[in-house]
């Protein structure tokens, strides 16, 4: 059976792929396209945002979910290092900030003064990569995982976070101050304005998670009623993958981001159980 895999983002069967195209129609970041000639699906990892419509969508579960290599990891911290960029920046592909907000929640003027690593999931990095870039010359390391409500791989920020929680305490025995490994969680809201919404309902066929609806309502000009509809989202149900946003034809639908630093960075961590 021939396997088609792309890395790091999804791996595609081909003795399951039925070349429905249904992955194709349904990813809002165009990173799916068909080789008529070679007749499969090809994926753009540059365009790939690891959102999970695709293998949502795919009928026949042609399409899985893949992490990274970690030795490739490895090497782009080694590049940074050898320019004298110590600071690593772990942040989820699917929600992961602008340039401008990146800088500003962790405090550097420029992207040359990090090695940014953009990623499925955040979750997924084994323990031992982080202690290997630091032992390496990294001396600050920020995490940016999903919010847990909003993460597409299995308990992946809450991995993230208490994988981070017990590494602290490793990095405080071995000598390195409490704040070497950072995690700021990052959480994508979306909202639909009202004003702007035509009803149309593109947004609820293209959502994936079944998370937006059409509700009636009644606009009064003056004497005048009229009755149209306008989109409400389940933030339940929402996992801001953003193929809502995409597909509005008005901009109707606003996709905000929401920072805060975790309660496992207050306080004195080497400090309570002492270093070396």
């Amino acid at each position: 059976m021939e396997i088609e895999s792309f890395d790091p983002m999804i791996k595609i069967d081909a003795g399951f792929c039925g070349e429905c195209v249904s992955c194709i129609r349904a990813c809002p970041f165009e990173a799916l396209t068909l080789d008529e000639k070679a007749n499969r699906v090809v994926l753009d990892p540059e365009k790939c945002q690891a959102c999970g419509v695709c293998y949502g969508t795919c009928p026949s579960g042609a399409i899985t979910s893949i992490y990274y290599d970690i030795s490739s990891l490895l090497e782009k911290v080694r590049s940074g290092l050898s320019k004298g960029v110590k600071r690593v920046v772990i942040t989820c592909k699917a929600s992961t900030p602008g340039t401008e907000t990146l800088l500003k929640v962790i405090g550097e003027p420029s992207m040359d003064n990090i090695i940014h690593l953009l990623l499925p999931c955040v979750g997924r990095i084994p323990g031992d990569f982080y202690l290997k870039v630091i032992s390496e010359g990294v001396t600050k390391i920020d995490l940016m995982p999903c919010e847990s409500s909003h993460c597409r791989f299995e308990q992946g920020s809450i991995i993230a976070t208490g994988k981070a929680a017990i590494l602290r305490r490793v990095v405080c025995q071995l000598g390195y101050p409490s704040d070497t490994i950072t995690i700021h969680h990052n959480a994508m809201m979306s909202e639909s304005d009202a004003d702007k919404c035509i009803g149309c309902g593109r947004c609820m066929e293209v959502c994936p998670y079944d998370a937006i609806t059409m509700e009636d309502v009644e606009l009064r000009l003056e004497e005048l009623v009229l009755k149209t509809r306008k989109s409400k989202i389940d933030p339940e149900k929402c996992t801001d993958c953003g193929a809502c946003g995409i597909q509005c034809p008005v901009g109707a639908i606003v996709v905000d981001r929401i920072f805060r630093t975790s309660d496992m960075n207050v306080g004195t961590a080497c400090d309570e159980k002492g270093v070396g």
